[in-house]
């Protein structure tokens, strides 16, 4: 599923930024030195891959009003490996609350950026420790102390500056093995 979302962007526009400090300069969205239609901002591929850079910077400190503040008010969110489906951002940032109580020092580490038009993937690993209790759709999970590393991507769709929808791929069956919910 993943390989078809991404295929899905032109080779044409395809641009790729590795994680270095030189590409986290961009995570504040600047206005794109063209014309714009009236009332909305359009971004460069920088621009808006430096938004999902300062996305996954607010997610990795806690920093929920920053986070917020990355997604537009009607923004949507599918997480594939749970099957949870969100619309707006208040109930998107309680999901990453969630996940941050089931996992305090969980955070995001970014491999790759791939930008093209209004389009951004990133390719991340989640790494945490589940020292609390993971809510899920079937059910909570209790705190296992195990610590996991699960490979993911997301890709972000903008609308102006904002993250209007957001869709997180990830290795369910990984992370519950690793927590020790599922057996080896």
């Amino acid at each position: 599923m993943i390989a078809l979302r991404v295929l899905s962007f032109s080779v044409q526009e395809r641009h790729c930024l590795p994680d270095s400090e030189d590409s986290r300069r961009f995570w504040e969205p600047r206005l794109a030195n063209q014309p714009q239609p009236k009332g909305q901002i359009q971004m460069t591929n920088q621009d808006a891959a430096g938004v999902a850079h300062g996305w996954l910077d607010a997610f990795n400190s806690s920093d929920w009003e920053k986070a917020k503040a990355h997604l537009s008010s009607d923004s949507v969110y599918e997480e594939y490996g749970t099957q949870r489906h969100l619309e707006g951002s208040e109930a998107i940032i309680q999901l990453y609350q969630a996940w941050k109580t089931a996992m305090p020092d969980v955070k995001g580490k970014l491999a790759n950026t791939y930008t093209s038009g209004n389009k951004v993937a990133l390719e991340l690993t989640w790494e945490g420790t589940h020292t609390g209790p993971l809510v899920t759709p079937g059910g909570t999970i209790p705190a296992s102390g195990k610590h996991q590393e699960t490979r993911a991507a997301m890709v972000f769709t903008f609308q102006g500056d904002r993250i209007k929808e957001s869709h997180q791929y990830f290795d369910l069956m990984t992370l519950l093995r690793q927590i020790g919910a599922l057996p080896q």
